[in-house]
């Protein structure tokens, strides 16, 4: 089965190299971590950066979040269950491309990109540690090592997997974010059920942000409704006359 699977992986990723294993690691049976729990995260990958709105690094969710009990969240929004074979390949798959890696990568290629996002890549080792691995612009300015571009394209192929396959995740905590905006004739009056975030540690409300969880979280969700993907945030007048871009999303296990 694992030889099958492996097939697979290299018709998907045909830089992946599915043999290719860090020295040491065992080439069967399931992956396990010291002391895991379910909401132990042991693959990663995230592309966050270049021009996104101010406020968006508050709410913007990794790409996708392997756990060790098989469930990938991407973006926040959608859960698939990996069986055993498959969270074990995915991990050994991981472990074999990012080996020997740095934990910045650069790229090779002569010509600059401006303003263009860093992607993150991580796995759980066998030792339990998280290796990490960054990259400005891996998918726009090329030159990168083959085994990095193979590894973002497995977690890309997980997550456009999930996307077809998998059931929309929810949670009863969520993370709201107000960004303070001018006179908006068209905001709607805040929804009296829904929580105000705090100011920010230094006092400054530009930027509002807070963690809810049951009744609170709940009131968010049938208030507001789903969050715009665009970043076209919906405005939203506070009891004050003060006019927020409201947007929320829901919080990951281990968040």
């Amino acid at each position: 089965m694992v030889t099958l699977v492996c097939g697979l992986v290299l018709l998907a990723f045909p830089l992946a190299g599915c043999g290719a294993r860090p020295s040491g690691e065992p080439d069967g049976g399931p992956v396990t971590w010291p002391s895991a729990t379910g909401s132990t995260e042991v693959a990663f990958y995230h592309v966050f950066g270049g021009f996104v709105p101010s406020g968006w690094r508050f709410i913007d969710a990794p790409d996708v979040v392997v756990y060790s009990d098989g469930r990938a969240v991407v973006g926040a929004r959608r859960v698939l269950r990996l069986s055993p074979d498959e969270l074990s390949d995915l991990v050994r798959g991981l472990r074999g491309e990012l080996n020997g890696l740095g934990p910045t990568e650069q790229s090779r290629a002569s010509q600059q990109v401006m303003d263009a996002p860093t992607t993150t890549l991580r796995v759980r080792k066998a030792d339990g540690s998280l290796q990490a691995v960054q990259a400005y612009a891996l998918s726009e300015a090329g030159g990168y090592d083959e085994r990095l571009v193979a590894a973002q394209q497995r977690m890309r192929a997980l997550a456009e997997r999930a996307d077809r396959t998998g059931e929309a995740y929810t949670s009863d905590r969520i993370r709201i974010v107000a960004e303070k905006r001018g006179a908006d004739a068209s905001a709607r009056p805040w929804p009296e059920g829904v929580t105000l975030p705090p100011p920010a540690a230094d006092g400054s409300d530009v930027i509002r942000t807070g963690n809810l969880t049951g009744a609170e979280a709940a009131a968010v969700v049938r208030d507001l409704g789903p969050v715009p993907p665009t970043g076209a945030w919906p405005t939203l007048r506070a009891p004050d006359g003060t006019v927020y871009a409201v947007a929320w999303r829901y919080l990951l296990p281990d968040e």
